[in-house]
């Protein structure tokens, strides 16, 4: 004969929590699981939107980029640039062109390579791959000086004040 309390639970399913029953080690697998899928989802987003606004910066003319040119017609060295640049001096450190990789070298800080691979004062050739902002670019430091309009996804071969870009800015 079953007492009262055997009666009671032999046909009551036992409901238990996954997280009760299942070993601490388990749990923080599960936990970390959890935050690695949350972390590459979050990372996926962040590089999306910097890849489609062309932010990368890593030596390809993207969309949305300002690329700078040495030499007048677009050839190398150059940068693709963030839109906002208010000092390419940089001093104390030089701010060198991204393109080719020997600028981005300690080889860049010597004599001949610091005159060709230095920003300030180089820039002879611009593109605005902007598809909704124009470009300005100044002969001085903090948007200062004379200046350039350079309208959206424009390229100028030969810019006004050739070899006397000091800063640039999108507006």
């Amino acid at each position: 004969m079953y007492s009262i309390s055997t009666l009671e639970t032999a046909n009551v399913p036992r409901v238990r929590s996954h997280w009760i029953s299942t070993s601490r080690q388990e749990r923080l697998s599960s936990l970390s699981q959890v935050l690695l899928f949350v972390s590459a989802v979050t990372l996926l987003v962040l590089t999306s939107g910097t890849a489609a606004l062309g932010a990368a910066y890593d030596g390809n003319c993207d969309s949305d980029e300002v690329c700078v040119y040495n030499t007048a017609g677009y050839s190398a060295p150059y940068s693709d640039l963030p839109a906002n640049y208010p000092d390419m001096s940089g001093w104390p450190a030089i701010h060198t062109y991204n393109v080719p990789d020997v600028c981005n070298s300690p080889l860049a800080l010597t004599y001949p390579l610091v005159t060709w691979c230095q920003l300030n004062d180089t820039i002879s050739s611009v593109k605005n791959l902007s598809y909704s902002r124009d470009l300005r670019i100044y002969t001085n430091a903090n948007y200062t000086g004379s200046s350039q309009f350079i309208g959206t996804r424009t390229f100028v071969s030969q810019v006004t004040y050739n070899d006397q870009t000091s800063s640039l800015k999108w507006f």
